[in-house]
């Protein structure tokens, strides 16, 4: 685990680190985020609060297998005419999150299946409510403990709004291709200019492709420009312009009363 480095996001079926409960001591390791499911749902990776005493998925885990999912904040999105804004609820004074968990250990279905985790849910208090109709179960340290040591539900309920602070940030965070290259927070979320909400992330720069260099003869010459020229060549005055294709064939034609029509 002394590899673990910041992440800029977490997807589901992607590995981070839970602290599990262990047959002598809690254990920090690294689980998937979400349970296999069935045909309609392939990947279950939130477990309702109010059902998971009763749902046979999540019953035996209940008992035996809870975790507690550290992170410094969750993502939702809230509608703008502009389109959907994703917003970072986290501590304000900079603490982690943990939220309350189920796990299954690895080996559970095969020898290969690594371990597996659901985070639990919980209606919103009235600053996620804003604009979603679930929230994870966020605890304290000592519930956090506690939650570990024994399943108590009472637990798990909304977090006090005084808790969280909801920040706007950037819709990268949804790319779940950026959470697999981009694990520093350094070069995924840079700082925000003067005047900017310090929680808003500016959109990627885009380097501007350097201009085209002009080719030769891209400016045609003007056609009375020419007619004067070649005026000007035949009395014997050095012509003003003399590039271009469009000057050589004209130049090399006869004028246009010289030139023999048929019919």
């Amino acid at each position: 685990m002394a590899s673990l480095r910041p992440r800029f996001n977490v997807a589901p079926t992607q590995s981070h680190p839970v602290v599990m409960l262990g047959q002598e001591r809690n254990v920090l390791g690294l689980a998937q985020w979400g349970f296999p499911g069935n045909q309609q749902t392939p990947l279950v990776i939130n477990a309702r609060a109010e059902t998971i005493a009763s749902r046979p998925m999540f019953k035996s885990a209940l008992t035996n297998h809870r975790c507690v999912v550290v992170a410094d904040g969750f993502i939702e999105w809230r509608k703008t005419p502009t389109g959907r804004q994703p917003l970072w609820f986290r501590r304000g004074e900079g603490m982690p999150l943990y939220l309350a968990g189920l796990f299954t250990p690895a080996g559970a279905t095969t020898i290969e299946s690594p371990a597996r985790f659901v985070v639990v849910t919980t209606a919103p208090n009235q600053l996620v409510a804003a604009v979603h109709d679930r929230m994870p179960a966020v605890l304290s340290p000592e519930d956090a403990l506690r939650w570990l040591a024994s399943p108590k539900l009472d637990l798990l309920a909304p977090a006090p709004e005084t808790w969280l602070q909801g920040t706007e940030v950037s819709t990268r965070i949804n790319s779940a291709a950026q959470a697999r290259n981009r694990d520093d927070l350094q070069g995924a979320r840079p700082r925000p200019r003067p005047g900017q909400n310090p929680g808003w992330v500016p959109p990627a720069h885009t380097a501007q492709a350097p201009p085209r260099s002009r080719r030769k003869h891209q400016t045609r010459p003007n056609r009375l420009l020419l007619h004067r020229n070649r005026q000007q060549s035949q009395a014997g005055v050095a012509p003003q312009l003399r590039r271009g294709p469009l000057y050589r064939r004209i130049e090399s034609s006869p004028p246009w009363w010289q030139r023999q029509h048929c019919c």
